[in-house]
């Protein structure tokens, strides 16, 4: 695929998403929002009000991609009521969505043109993590971390 011709495919893709992000809200709930946008919504709501990383603003939550959520926070702080923070997060995620097409793109150009991005390889292994040396968590949330690992859990 031509240069231009990618560029064109980009802009349209953008285009048609940023039409999709300012659909009225009822359609894009009934169509296209997922309902992990809206745990994403309050989230970012509540950080920005000050209140932290809170789902019910009382207690903290973990669980979420924290560089979308501060990345929604100051859309949220900006407008703190009505429609208009929903059309603008659904109108960065159109940007960073075709920012990355935009850069697979490249990718994949660059490979069949015979290019190579590097020729060492990256060491990798595994990792474990136990939810005590990563991130900032409240004591109460290992206490029932280590009480389901123990216990179990039984969902009906």
């Amino acid at each position: 695929m031509n240069r231009r011709l990618w560029m064109v495919a980009l802009g349209g893709g953008l285009a048609a998403r940023l039409v999709v992000a300012w659909l009225p809200v009822p359609i894009l709930i009934e169509r296209t929002l997922p309902d992990d946008a809206f745990i994403y919504f309050v989230i970012a709501r509540n950080l920005a009000a000050g209140l932290g990383a809170t789902f019910d603003g009382l207690a903290p939550t973990s669980g979420f991609h924290t560089l979308w959520a501060l990345t929604l926070t100051p859309i949220f702080y900006l407008f703190r009521s009505g429609d208009l923070p929903i059309h603008f997060v659904l109108s960065v995620s159109a940007v960073c969505d075709t920012a990355a097409a935009g850069i697979l793109g490249w990718v994949v150009w660059r490979s069949q043109k015979g290019g190579q991005l590097t020729a060492e390889r990256v060491p990798s292994s595994y990792i474990f993590v136990d939810g005590l040396g990563v991130g900032d968590v409240e004591e109460v949330v290992l206490r029932d971390r280590k009480t389901l690992a123990a216990e179990g859990i039984i969902v009906i």
